[in-house]
């Protein structure tokens, strides 16, 4: 990875995407649309973006995809859209059409077990509200809490499950306040390659996220694709565009719109 060239430049922008009639929106959610919020189920779209967003969800050529490691049942509730566009949760596991139909990936019994042995480890060893069980696996969180209990929760699943992960067809994944044990045959440059194959080489997409989660989707890209990197700080990334949050966000959306309405 390295340090992203280019700020946001519209007219550099404009120049991505005017030989591309057809293309497709994919975003991230917690990070990217909205702010981090120490109450998971109390995030919302930045007021700047909520509305541009919107737009571009009426309008079927520019209709965005969201893909999220949060699962589908919490995207449904979180997402303010009517309709709702395509959804991919638990870091491309799960697949809401637009529709409404699904098709999520299977799950092994060794997956099972581990989420079951983790789950009841997790229900007496660590704070209730610091433990998020997802449909493909458990999230342990401690956004707000002084670095030394994060880093002893850290080291007390470390100690526990590290050696345990393998046999259960789990990977440990960081993310921006905790980290992630989960099932390791999905992440969302699944979803992107998905994606990018159903489209076809004739459509540009975008993919815009903000975490270490969100790097192997910007790999799963191909030229001249955009991985467009969203956050305050600029990082190390192998995305080529850096946004910050909300203003040039709302810019890039606002931008993305206006050559789909053409």
């Amino acid at each position: 990875m390295s340090t992203p060239p280019y700020q946001l430049n519209t007219e550099w922008l404009r120049r991505q995407l005017d030989p591309f009639p057809a293309r497709k929106l994919l975003l991230d959610f917690d990070g990217t649309l909205a702010p981090f919020a120490v109450d998971r189920m109390s995030v919302n779209i930045y007021p700047d973006v909520l509305p541009v967003l919107e737009r571009l969800n009426n309008n079927p050529r520019t209709r965005p995809t969201i893909i999220s490691g949060r699962t589908i049942a919490d995207l449904e509730r979180l997402i303010p859209l009517t309709p709702l566009p395509e959804l991919w949760g638990s870091h491309g596991l799960e697949r809401r059409h637009a529709d409404g139909s699904r098709a999520d990936r299977p799950l092994t019994s060794a997956f099972l077990t581990g989420f079951h042995e983790i789950a009841q480890w997790a229900g007496t060893a660590l704070p209730a509200e610091a433990v998020e069980h997802k449909a493909t696996g458990i999230a342990f969180h401690w956004r707000g809490r002084e670095a030394v209990e994060a880093a002893a929760m850290r080291e007390r699943i470390d100690t526990e499950w590290s050696h345990h992960l393998e046999a259960f067809d789990m990977v440990c994944h960081e993310f921006d306040g905790g980290v992630e044990l989960r099932f390791e045959k999905g992440t969302k440059a699944d979803a992107v390659r998905v994606i990018r194959d159903e489209s076809g080489p004739e459509v540009l997409l975008a993919y815009l996220g903000d975490d270490w989660t969100d790097e192997d989707a910007f790999a799963a890209l191909n030229p001249p694709s955009l991985a467009v990197l969203v956050r305050p700080e600029r990082r190390p990334t192998a995305a080529q565009l850096w946004l910050k949050p909300p203003e040039e966000l709302a810019t890039f959306l606002t931008i993305w719109g206006e050559f789909g309405d053409v």
